[in-house]
């Protein structure tokens, strides 16, 4: 009952605002709907703040982590890529980069990343 509230809470609309708020804002979204494994609503979620903020790490690694649960390896690649590129040295995102690499068979660059 209580996950179901918290998940109801995080299942609002779109970010439409271009504020700093705004972003904050549909970042604690997407998080929210990604720790409920709401992974379309994660993609759909952040796409609003990925069109107003496309260099955001954090965006890229929320929603190449929902696309990687949803199986859509290339696209969570492309994403992880952009997060690692802005932040190479955050362990998070170069974990979900190699597991992306590990579900696509490239053990080379798993081994790399690792």
């Amino acid at each position: 009952m209580l996950s179901t509230l918290i998940c109801s809470l995080f299942s609002r609309g779109s970010a439409a605002e271009t504020s700093p708020a705004t972003l904050e804002a549909g970042l604690l979204s997407a998080r929210g709907l990604l720790g409920c494994n709401q992974f379309e609503e994660v993609v759909a979620e952040l796409t609003p703040v990925l069109r107003q903020w496309p260099d955001n790490p954090e965006a890229h690694f929320m929603r190449g982590t929902a696309l990687l649960e949803l199986q859509q390896i290339r696209e969570a690649k492309a994403h992880l890529e952009r997060a690692v590129q802005a932040s190479p040295h955050e362990p998070r995102y170069l974990y979900n980069l190699s597991l992306a690499h590990y579900i696509d068979g490239n053990t080379a660059r798993t081994i790399e990343l690792c």
